[in-house]
């Protein structure tokens, strides 16, 4: 018997098979008048489902009002149906547009009376540059069209009743300072990429290297008056992060080594940048014409606004077929940083030093603008000589173990740069020289760490996956192919902390996981997730390199943990090659040897990262509305964007605060509320500092930079904001209590925790309930219940500390 329910209705007439006929359209208005009176069965129906409205009741004078704003609008309370009706009326009953738009003015006036009694009135002391500034950034905010732009000005004039503002694009961009740091077009070879330079002299000249007379540009943007602005604009929150950093030992890339010994030498107040450059496709069908910006980041602000992509200093955009000659795209801005060393910048009563501390790249990029060979050639690293050896299967190179390996220094690289421009003859890996052999206080080796993002996310951990879920390895002990939905199961179920970029995604699409989909993984996921299933020699293995990670990003970091993890990363690539076989040993894996002695001179991991400079990318590639010149679109966005992000507008302070409101989130922030008191219990325990026992509960609020929600409101939500590290303790927050002070508490179940790894604790629920005030140690955690052969285990990982917006 089938398992079909039965169906429970039957239809009058067959359905399939019958001829298709046109319904008539539904005509509700019969009166010529076009009357807005509501039809006799539209009353019936009112009647028939128990409606209060009853039109033989003589209730046709009662009146209703609702608010809107600030406004209240008097309605009579029988037209409830009749709006409807008449707006049906509208937009089905009329047969052409004009017979529609006669309709909607008869019946305007009884569905909204009090529309002819308000007249539109703006506020008389908001000025033209106002209005302009306030649809500049909207124009920039939402990416805008020209089009769009005209339109929103020719509606703001007819607001106005008058003429008042530009009604075309071009004036309307001509009222804003178009280019605010005087950039240059550098002019090159399109052929050869000879550099002309910024000159405006006759193009038709042939190149004098290759004869061609095609010739292309590039725009190189001064970073002087950038870092004027951005000194000016959080002047206080500069100082208060220098004191931050001094007092709390904070392992910034201002107090690395390498800083340190060149900033001694100097006789003036320093500011140090980082650079960085990548290719980004600006155009989704091809890669002939990809997007080469020249980024750079000023050392001295706090991370939070010192890798926001609205405070990145640009120095330069490359829009052109093929790959640039990094060469040419660094020149100008080295000669600029070269000046600004030796001059200084003055910036109000003070003159400071600007010095470039280090320069961010990939790995492909990186050997490219060292002028050094890349990773698959021989002597390819571009920190140590180590040869390297070819693998007998598919001729690519692996970097094998070796304890003792020389590492390059500044002063020999320098030589053998000299020597191979000379000789024209490659050797140890050196092919020429760098442009940044201009900036003599520069060490072309250590400033150049090797890039975290790339060689440990999307390198070293993406390898580790491949070998162990890859087909090509079944017949490996470290194969756990056959476990996929298991482990899949397990990352599913886990609900990460809202600020986590990216959710548990599937297993099979792990090819185009992004970068902050792996750090998670790495750091986090990857011992619940394979716990019992891989063997535990590999997980002993793959969790050294894991908690090293987490340690290494840590901002508190000190030499003690430093020397720790050297430990742990020496450990794993020793074992590496005898657990995954020599041929494995990749690049990759080989950098982490590099990895400590980076963290030695720049700080933390996040201080050499390149995930803010890929949201850069992003943002200049949102730039480009059209096909037509986008270089250019894209500066002019660019200086567009600068504007509206810069503190210095000449405008009404309403306008101002309209314009900070639709750049930034406002989270939920709790406050006190009489009306929402929490019952404490006597089962609750407080902390000493907790003397007040009057509190209002809420169920969120924002604080300390974290997102936090108690446990009963997270239950309905895809992430879980409601484990915390606080006073040294894991903690579930039960409740969110604040007094009449606005000060932010919470109850907090405790947790009974034991360290598996230096990142990952197993923990049982107490019964134990806290009060506790919120302080500067509270770090936010990741809970993960696995469900396993022997019941749910339960674990808990303290996450990063967020340094990096985006």
């Amino acid at each position: 018997m089938s398992a079909r329910r039965r169906r429970q209705f039957y239809l009058a007439d067959e359905y399939y098979g019958r001829k298709y006929v046109k319904k008539p359209k539904r005509k509700i208005i019969e009166s010529s008048s076009r009357s807005c009176e509501p039809s006799s069965s539209y009353q019936e129906r009112d009647a028939d489902s128990g409606n209060e409205l009853d039109a033989s009741a003589g209730k046709a004078n009662q009146t209703v009002f609702t608010k809107e704003g600030n406004h209240s609008y008097e309605t009579d309370s029988t037209a409830e149906g009749t709006d409807q009706e008449a707006f049906d009326s509208i937009s089905e009953g009329s047969e052409d547009e004009q017979s529609r738009s006669e309709m909607f003015e008869e019946c305007l006036p009884k569905l909204f009376p009090s529309l002819n009694e308000k007249l539109f009135t703006t506020r008389a002391d908001l000025t033209v540059d106002d209005i302009l500034f306030m649809v500049l950034n909207q124009y920039v905010r939402h990416n805008l069209t020209q089009t769009a732009v005209e339109d929103m000005l020719k509606m703001l004039n007819t607001m106005c009743g008058t003429k008042v503002l530009p009604e075309c694009f071009s004036a309307f961009i001509s009222h804003f300072q178009c280019d605010p740091y005087n950039s240059s077009r550098i002019i090159y070879c399109s052929a050869c990429q000879y550099d002309y330079g910024p000159s405006t002299q006759e193009t038709n000249i042939a190149c004098p290297v290759c004869e061609s007379k095609e010739k292309d540009f590039f725009i190189s943007i001064p970073v002087e008056p950038q870092i004027r602005d951005l000194v000016i604009q959080y002047d206080s929150e500069i100082e208060r992060y220098n004191r931050y950093v001094q007092e709390h030992k904070i392992a910034d890339v201002m107090c690395g080594r390498y800083a340190q010994q060149i900033i001694k030498e100097q006789s003036r107040q320093c500011l140090t940048l980082s650079a960085n450059t990548d290719g980004a496709a600006t155009y989704r069908c091809t890669t002939q014409k990809p997007l080469y910006p020249v980024f750079v980041t000023l050392n001295n602000l706090p991370p939070n606004l010192r890798f926001s992509k609205y405070n990145l200093i640009l120095g330069g955009i490359w829009l052109s077929q093929g790959e640039p000659n990094t060469n040419l795209l660094f020149k100008y801005l080295c000669l600029e940083l070269r000046r600004l060393q030796k001059d200084g910048i003055t910036i109000g009563l003070k003159t400071y030093t600007v010095l470039l501390l280090q320069v961010n790249l990939d790995s492909v990029a990186r050997c490219k603008v060292q002028n050094m060979k890349q990773y698959n050639g021989s002597h390819g690293c571009t920190y140590c000589l180590h040869p390297g050896e070819t693998k007998a299967t598919n001729y690519s190179r692996c970097y094998p173990y070796l304890q003792n390996v020389s590492k390059r220094d500044d002063t020999e690289t320098r030589q053998l740069m000299d020597k191979t421009t000379t000789t024209g003859v490659e050797e140890l890996g050196v092919m020429g020289k760098t442009v940044f052999t201009f900036l003599l206080y520069m060490d072309v080796i250590a400033c150049f760490p090797p890039d975290y993002m790339h060689s440990v996310l999307l390198g070293a951990m993406k390898q580790l996956w491949t070998l162990w879920t890859e087909s090509e390895h079944h017949k490996e002990s470290f194969y756990i192919g056959t476990h996929l939905k298991d482990i899949e199961s397990r990352i599913l179920s886990i609900r990460p902390p809202s600020a986590f970029p990216r959710y548990p995604r599937q297993l099979r699409e792990y090819k185009k996981y992004k970068a902050n989909e792996w750090e998670p993984i790495l750091i986090h996921y990857l011992y619940p997730a394979l716990v019992g299933i891989m063997p535990q020699k590999y997980m002993n293995h793959v969790m050294l390199l894991s908690s090293s990670i987490h340690q290494l990003l840590d901002p508190k970091l000190n030499e003690v943990t430093i020397s720790s993890c050297e430990k742990k990363l020496n450990l794993f690539l020793r074992q590496f090659e005898n657990l995954y076989g020599k041929h494995n040993m990749s690049y990759n894996i080989h950098l982490l040897s590099h990895l400590i002695d980076a963290v030695r001179n720049f700080g933390a991991l996040y201080n050499f990262s390149l995930f803010p400079y890929e949201a850069g990318n992003g943002m200049l590639q949102g730039f480009r509305s059209g096909t037509k010149k986008p270089l250019l679109q894209i500066e002019r966005k660019f200086y567009m964007n600068k504007l509206c992000q810069s503190a210095n507008h000449n405008v009404n302070t309403r306008v101002e605060n309209w314009a900070r409101a639709i750049w930034l989130k406002h989270p939920i922030v709790a406050r006190f509320d009489p009306k929402m008191l929490y019952i404490l219990k006597e089962s609750l325990q407080f902390d000493t500092d907790v003397i007040v026992r009057s509190f209002s509960a809420h169920s969120k609020t924002h604080i300390e930079g974290l997102n936090l929600c108690n446990r009963t409101a997270c239950k309905t939500y895809q992430y879980d904001d409601s484990w915390i590290y606080m006073n040294g303790n894991f903690f579930n927050i039960q409740e969110i209590l604040c007094d009449q002070d606005n000060c932010t508490y919470i109850v907090g179940q405790q947790m009974k925790c034991k360290p598996i790894f230096d990142n990952i604790f197993s923990y049982v629920p107490t019964d134990n309930f806290k009060v506790m005030r919120i302080n500067n140690s509270i770090q936010q955690c990741v809970s993960m219940n696995i469900q396993t052969v022997d019941g749910i285990m339960h674990f808990i990982s303290k996450c990063k500390i967020r340094t990096q917006v985006d």
